[in-house]
């Protein structure tokens, strides 16, 4: 075989691998909880208007997630989720609303 040949083919095993690995990579689910993670999850569960959020202290949803985050992410990034989750909401009395979730945090 000519050198072209040789190289022609192993650029086309490169290609091979390369679409083998991406289409890996796009079937695997997601198992990795990170902190965007947990952001995008606890902002679609808060029930909210304007001023508040209603349902931190009453859904269970909201709490198992919150144990999965303690169980998952390092402590000191449990007060940022929770402050950009809140914050993503866009209500005016964040502060109320982080408090109490720290608290089920504590707990």
């Amino acid at each position: 075989m000519k050198r072209t040949d040789l190289e022609r083919k192993e650029r086309e095993l490169d290609r091979k691998e390369k679409r083998n690995r991406q289409l890996a990579r796009q079937t695997e689910p997601d198992e990795e909880y990170n902190p965007g993670y947990f952001i995008k999850q606890l902002t679609a569960l808060y029930r909210h208007d304007d001023e508040k959020i209603y349902n931190t202290q009453t859904d269970e949803k909201i709490l198992e997630l919150l144990l999965l985050m303690k169980e998952s992410i390092a402590e000191k990034q449990w007060e940022p989720v929770i402050r950009k989750s809140v914050k993503a909401t866009g209500i005016t009395g964040k502060e109320k609303a982080i408090e109490e979730l720290q608290a089920m945090m504590k707990d």
